[in-house]
């Protein structure tokens, strides 16, 4: 499975430079540059979510498989619950347990996706 990153379509749709984004999100330009190339390596959940954010899109917006996409719908699935839960969590400690596992979730999602 190859997953994809659609910063650069989604840029394209918007009309929003990369520099214009990384001013935003207050995201760094290599790191803007990285994902929009698709060559990011790993994703901030929090850089991911501020794209989100600045663009009014959905996850689903800015990843997508090459070869199945009912493997990215189940990751993405299990990526929206694990952000809910971490919403609805009352305690800091909590929170931090699932933003932790959101991030492994989606460093998991690129490093199968580039292949390795």
């Amino acid at each position: 499975m190859k997953i994809k990153i659609l910063l650069s379509e989604k840029l394209g749709e918007v009309r929003i430079t990369q520099a214009e984004l990384s001013r935003r999100t207050g995201i760094s330009p290599n790191t803007i540059s990285k994902l929009y190339n698709d060559c990011a390596e790993k994703i901030s959940i929090k850089d991911l979510e501020t794209i989100c954010q600045v663009l009014d899109c959905d996850i689903s917006d800015l990843i997508s498989s090459e070869n199945s996409e009912k493997e990215i719908e189940i990751y993405l699935d299990e990526l929206d619950l694990l952000v809910k839960k971490m919403k609805q969590a009352k305690k800091t400690k909590d929170m931090l347990v699932f933003l932790e596992k959101i991030q492994l979730l989606i460093n998991d999602i690129l490093y199968y996706a580039k292949g390795r």
